[in-house]
């Protein structure tokens, strides 16, 4: 259910940007359906070892294809404190910017160097408070993949039997375990759990918006068997 929309670059028939004077992407003006937030396929793997009095419980999780709109990033792009927007670069050449202006080369600059397909362009503030940012309304740069894979759960626990107890404490097993939840995750979308929304459980899916990010905890436990 659902989609995402927004607005895009405007391409020619092979899938290309079609360019400014500059060598810049121009946007559409009508929106259109940018991606699909919905994942083809999950699948869980869940793993449980035994030796002696030790187990071993672990639950992998992972979510193939979809997509998702990092607008946290495509917000910080414009604000100019992203980490991308924190580069000083040296020009190699001269290269023209967003706003038309040309950086010559040898001069220092902050942003980054981009091709758009029409040679190297310097992205500097310009492009970056325009249609490089999202308050350029171009949401289409900032759909990624939502594909991930994560360690849901680990838990290892340990028993004592009755016979290394003391009599006296009527005890027929104690059990420790240690558990963490959230250990590992691998995703193209970086810092943010991509497996979290901006509305909750709401339809509005395959949205990051300075969500909250995602918790890892541990938990240790012992167990008194009478």
């Amino acid at each position: 259910m659902g989609a995402l929309w927004g607005i895009g670059f405007q391409k020619d028939d092979k899938g290309g940007y079609i360019l400014d004077a500059n060598g810049f992407p121009i946007s559409e003006v009508e929106q259109k359906v940018l991606g699909d937030p919905n994942p083809d396929w999950r699948s869980g793997l869940g793993l449980n070892v035994e030796y002696k009095n030790f187990k071993l419980y672990a639950l992998f999780e992972h979510s193939q294809g979809g997509d998702i709109v990092d607008a946290t990033e495509a917000v910080l792009l414009d604000y100019g404190v992203s980490k991308a927007t924190g580069n000083e670069i040296t020009a190699p050449a001269n290269l023209k910017t967003a706003s038309g202006a040309t950086i010559m080369a040898g001069t220092k600059f902050r942003g980054n160097i981009g091709n758009f397909g029409g040679g190297d362009v310097a992205l500097d503030q310009s492009w970056y408070t325009g249609l490089g940012g999202f308050f350029g309304n171009v949401l289409e740069p900032f759909v990624t993949s939502a594909t991930w894979t994560r360690l849901r759960e680990v838990t290892i626990s340990y028993r004592i039997g009755k016979k290394y107890l003391p009599k006296f404490t009527g005890l027929s097993s104690v059990n420790f375990e240690l558990s963490g939840r959230n250990l590992w995750l691998n995703s193209k979308l970086k810092p943010i759990d991509p497996d979290s929304n901006v509305e909750g459980s709401g339809s509005g899916r395959g949205i990051v918006y300075f969500n909250n990010p995602g918790t890892r905890s541990y938990l240790f436990t012992i167990k008194l068997n009478f």
